[in-house]
C-alpha cells in the first residue's frame, strides 16, 4: 500500500512538491522503499526506530519539510489526481487559512461488505453528518489535511498515541485543530473536492473491531469535554462538542429509519456504535473520578 500512495502522489497533475516519508520501526520497509525510490530525487525516506504513533512521524516530517505548505496522507490511502492541486488552489485564493481538508473515500478490500455512511469515520472516512460542501470547520483529519508550515511551529500535534490501551490518535487531530482556532479563528477549511481514498481492510469491519473503535472515540470524546471544560473556566465558553452532537441526532435518526427499512445490519452496527461510544464516555468520567481505568 505504502507504494501505491508514493505513485499517487507522483502521479498527481501538480509537480512543485517534495515527498516525506517517515517509517515506524521497519528497517525492511525502509530498504525496500530506499531501492525502488532511489532515483526520485524530491524524496526523503527516514525511519523512527520503534513506532511511537503517527503524531511523532508527522512532527518529524514537518521538521524537514522545506516548503510553506505541508499535506499529509496516511500510508495506506492514495490521492486523487488533483489532489495536491486542490490544496494549493485553497489556499491561493484564501490566504488566511491555516488548514485545509478534504474528503476521505473508503476503499474496501472486501467490497460486498460495506459500513453505513454513518459510521465511516470508524474507518477513516468521511462519514454522512460531515459537511457535505466547502465550509470553516471546528476540525479536519489528518489523513487528508493541508497545513501552513509557520501555523505548525506553533501548533504541532500534541503526542498522546496508546497502543497499549488500543486508543486510536483521533483526539490528536482534533486537539491540533482546537490550538489552530484558538491562535487564528475560523481558519480551518473544508473542501470535499480535496480527496484521498483510504484502503479498508476486512478486519476493520469486524463487530468486535467497530465496538472497540467506538469505545476509544468514546474515551477521547469524554477528554475533549474535559479539557473544554478547563478552557471554560479560563474564559472559553464555546461548546466543543457542538458537531458531535448534531452527529447524534443524525444516527438517531437513521436508526429509525433502517429498522422501517428492515435494514437490520445496518441498524445493528448504528446502535452498536453508540453503545460503543457511550461506555466509552462514562468510562473515562469514572476513571476520572476514581482514578481506574474500569475496563
Amino acid at each position: 500500500m505504502t507504494k501505491f500512495c508514493i505513485h499517487s502522489i507522483l502521479n498527481n497533475t501538480y509537480k512543485n512538491y517534495e515527498i516525506i516519508l517517515v517509517i515506524d520501526g521497519n528497517n525492511e520497509l525502509k530498504k525496500i522503499l530506499d531501492n525502488e525510490f532511489k532515483d526520485i530525487k524530491n524524496m526523503i525516506i527516514i525511519e523512527n526506530e520503534i513506532n511511537l504513533g503517527p503524531s511523532v512521524s508527522r512532527n518529524r516530517g514537518v521538521e524537514l519539510a522545506k516548503g510553506d505548505i505541508v499535506a499529509f496522507i496516511d500510508d495506506d490511502a492514495f490521492a486523487s489526481s488533483e489532489w495536491l492541486k486542490n490544496i494549493i488552489k485553497n489556499f491561493s485564493e484564501n490566504p488566511e487559512i491555516s488548514v485545509v481538508g478534504g474528503k476521505l473515500l473508503p476503499v474496501y478490500e472486501d467490497g460486498s461488505r460495506k459500513l453505513p455512511e454513518e459510521l465511516l469515520w470508524i474507518v477513516g472516512g468521511t462519514y454522512k453528518g460531515f459537511p457535505g460542501n466547502r465550509q470553516f470547520v471546528r476540525n479536519v483529519f489528518t489523513g487528508n489535511m493541508a497545513v501552513k508550515r509557520d501555523i505548525f511551529r506553533d501548533t504541532r500535534f500534541e503526542i498522546m498515541y496508546d497502543k497499549e490501551k488500543g486508543l486510536s490518535h483521533q483526539l490528536e487531530d482534533t486537539l491540533f485543530c482546537v490550538r489552530v482556532n484558538n491562535i487564528k479563528p475560523n481558519t480551518i477549511l473544508y473542501d470535499p473536492d480535496i480527496i484521498v481514498h483510504h484502503h479498508v481492510t476486512k478486519d476493520k469491519l469486524r463487530v468486535g473491531y467497530i465496538f472497540k473503535r467506538s469505545f476509544s472515540e468514546g474515551i477521547l470524546k469524554a477528554k475533549l469535554k474535559y479539557i473544554n471544560n478547563s478552557n471554560s473556566q479560563k474564559g472559553n465558553t464555546n461548546n466543543i462538542l457542538s458537531s458531535e452532537h448534531n452527529y447524534l441526532n443524525i444516527v438517531l435518526r437513521s436508526i429509525i429509519k433502517t429498522l422501517c427499512e428492515l435494514k437490520i445490519r445496518n441498524s445493528t452496527l448504528m446502535i452498536l456504535t453508540v453503545l460503543g461510544v457511550l461506555s466509552g464516555y462514562v468510562n473515562f468520567l469514572l476513571t476520572e473520578r476514581y482514578g481506574r481505568l474500569l475496563a
